[in-house]
C-alpha cells in the first residue's frame, strides 16, 4: 500500500509543487519544538537545543556531500542508481560508531547535565539515519522521484510529532524524547529506503567503479558543513559559554529562521534552472530576471519579517511561553539578519547559474570563521544577546560579500542592491533598535497599502512561471 501511495504521489506532484509540499512539513517541526519548549522549561530546552544544534553540525559531517553527487550522478545514468546509492551508504555506514561519541564528547566539553546524556547519545545516533536519508533523497531526485521524497519529508516530521506528543502527555523526560528521536528516525529510513529499492530500475551487475566517491564528493561536503555550522554554531557555542537559560530562549528564537527562511527558497529554487539557461543564452534576460526576483523577495519577505520584528515579544509568548519573552529584542534583531539572508540566497543561486562556485565557497569559508569569532566575542559578555547579535552582523557581512562577487562577476546589472531593498532594509533597522512608532496601527497600515502597491505593480506570478517582459 506505502509502495502504492508513494507512486501515485511522485506522479501527481510535479518537481516545482513538490518541492513546496516537502518543505511545507517545517511547521510540523517547529510545532514539536514549541511543544517541546513549553513542557521541558526552559532551561532543559537550552540543554536539548544545545544536542539538536550540535547533533545537525554532526549530521553534515556524516553526509560526505553524498547526496549532492549521487543526484548528478545518478541522472546521467539512471541505471546505475542502485550501484551507486549502495556504494554510499556503506561508506557513511562507517560513521555509525563516532556519531554518538562525537555528541558525548561534546556534551563533555559543553557541560551537559549527566542525566541528559542518554538523551544526546540517542539523539546524535538518530541523525546518522537522517544523513543515510539525504543520500536516499538524492538519488530520489537524481531520477526525478519528487514526490516521493515529499512524502518521506511528511512520514519523519508526522512520526516525530505524533510521537513526542505521546512522551509529553506522559510526562516523558529528555531521554524519552532521545528514544522518539531515534526510533522513528532508524524506522523512517528503513522505509524510506525500501521503497526507494523497489522503485528503481532493475538492478544489474555493473562493473565500472562508482562514481559516487569520497574524493569526488569533497567539495561538497566543505560546502555542507561551512552552511551547517552557519546556521548552527551558535547555538552549540551558547551551550559551552553560557547558561542553559540563555541557550533555551536562543533555541526558541532561531525556531522562527528556519520557518521564514521556506519563503525564499520556495521563490528562487523555482527560479534556478531557467536563470541557468539564461546565464549562457541571454545575459540582459538572465539580469531582468535577477532584478525581478530581488524586488519580488523583498516585497514577500519584508511583511513577514516586519511582524516577526515589530510585535516580536506577543509572537513568542504566544508560541513558547512567557519564559522566553525575554527574547523578544534578539529576535528583531535575528529577523533583520534574514532580511540580508534572503537575499543572500538569491545571489547565491544566481552565481551558482553563472559557475562561480569556487568564490562562494571561499565568501562562506570566510564568513562562518567571522560568525565563530563574533560568537566567541559577544556570547560571554550579552549571552544569547550576544549570539543574536553576531547572527545579524554575519548575515550582513555575507550578504555584502556575495553582493561583491555577484558584482564582480558582472552577475548583477550593476550594484547589487537597489533602492527598494535599502528602504526595506532601513525600515526593519528601525524596528530592530526599538522604533516603536512604526508598528503603531497607522503606520502598519500605511506600510500594508504600499506593500500591496508595489506587489500589485510587480505582479509576481508572472515572475515567478515565466520571464519578466
Amino acid at each position: 500500500m506505502l509502495r502504492n501511495v508513494s507512486a501515485v504521489l511522485a506522479k501527481l506532484l510535479p518537481a516545482r509543487v513538490a518541492y513546496g509540499f516537502g518543505e511545507a512539513s517545517n511547521a510540523l517541526t517547529l510545532l514539536l519544538f514549541v511543544l517541546l519548549a513549553r513542557a521541558l522549561g526552559v532551561d532543559r530546552y537550552g540543554v536539548f537545543a544545545a544536542i539538536v544544534a550540535a547533533s545537525a553540525i554532526l549530521q553534515a559531517v556524516a553526509e560526505l556531500g553524498l547526496h549532492t553527487l549521487l543526484t548528478r550522478t545518478v541522472a546521467r545514468t539512471p541505471d546505475a542508481a542502485w550501484h551507486e546509492l549502495r556504494g554510499a551508504l556503506l561508506r557513511q555506514a562507517l560513521l555509525i560508531f563516532p556519531a554518538p561519541l562525537l555528541i558525548y564528547g561534546y556534551m563533555l566539553i559543553a557541560g551537559i547535565p549527566a542525566d541528559a546524556h542518554l538523551a544526546g547519545v540517542l539523539i546524535g545516533a538518530s541523525v546518522w539515519f537522517r544523513a543515510l536519508k539525504e543520500s536516499v533523497r538524492g538519488v530520489c531526485r537524481g531520477v526525478g522521484r519528487f514526490g516521493l521524497e515529499a512524502f518521506f519529508n511528511w512520514t519523519e516530521r508526522v512520526g516525530l510529532l505524533a510521537a513526542g506528543i505521546g512522551v509529553i502527555a506522559l510526562g516523558g523526560s529528555l531521554t524519552a524524547v532521545g528514544i522518539v528521536f531515534f526510533t522513528v528516525r532508524a524506522v523512517d529510513f528503513a522505509v524510506f529506503l525500501a521503497t526507494v529499492r523497489s522503485q528503481l530500475r532493475r538492478p544489474v551487475r555493473i562493473e565500472r567503479p562508482r562514481e559516487a566517491t569520497l574524493l569526488a564528493a569533497l567539495p561538497f561536503a566543505v560546502s555542507n558543513l561551512m552552511w551547517s555550522m552557519y546556521y548552527q554554531v551558535d547555538t552549540a557555542l551558547l551551550s559551552a559559554l553560557s547558561t542553559a537559560r540563555d541557550t533555551g530562549i536562543y533555541g526558541a528564537l532561531y525556531r522562527f529562521v528556519d520557518l521564514v527562511q521556506v519563503l525564499p527558497r520556495l521563490l528562487i529554487v523555482v527560479a534556478f534552472p531557467v536563470m541557468a539557461v539564461d546565464w549562457v543564452q541571454n545575459r540582459d534576460r538572465f539580469h531582468r530576471l535577477f532584478r525581478s526576483l530581488r524586488s519580488v523577495v523583498t516585497c514577500a519577505g519584508l511583511p513577514v519579517l516586519f511582524v516577526l520584528a515589530g510585535w516580536s515579544g506577543p509572537i513568542i509568548q504566544f508560541a513558547f511561553g512567557r519564559e522566553y519573552v525575554e527574547g523578544a529584542r534578539a529576535l528583531s534583531w535575528i529577523m533583520l539578519g534574514n532580511y540580508f539572508a534572503f537575499h543572500s540566497l538569491l545571489l547565491v543561486q544566481a552565481s551558482q547559474a553563472a559557475g562561480r562556485e569556487r568564490a562562494l565557497a571561499v565568501g562562506l569559508t570566510l564568513t562562518v570563521a567571522l560568525n565563530v569569532v563574533l560568537n566567541l566575542l559577544l556570547i560571554p559578555r550579552l549571552g544569547f544577546r550576544g549570539a543574536a547579535l553576531a547572527t545579524a552582523l554575519t548575515e550582513v557581512t555575507y550578504a555584502s560579500i556575495l553582493g561583491w562577487i555577484a558584482w564582480r562577476a558582472g552577475v548583477t546589472p550593476g550594484f547589487p542592491f537597489g533602492p527598494l531593498e535599502a528602504a526595506g532594509a532601513l525600515m526593519l533597522a528601525a524596528v530592530a533598535l526599538g522604533a516603536d512608532w512604526l508598528t503603531t496601527p497607522a503606520s502598519a497600515g500605511l506600510l500594508a497599502l504600499a506593500w500591496l502597491v508595489l506587489l500589485l505593480r510587480l505582479k509576481p506570478h508572472r515572475v515567478l512561471l515565466r520571464h519578466p517582459t
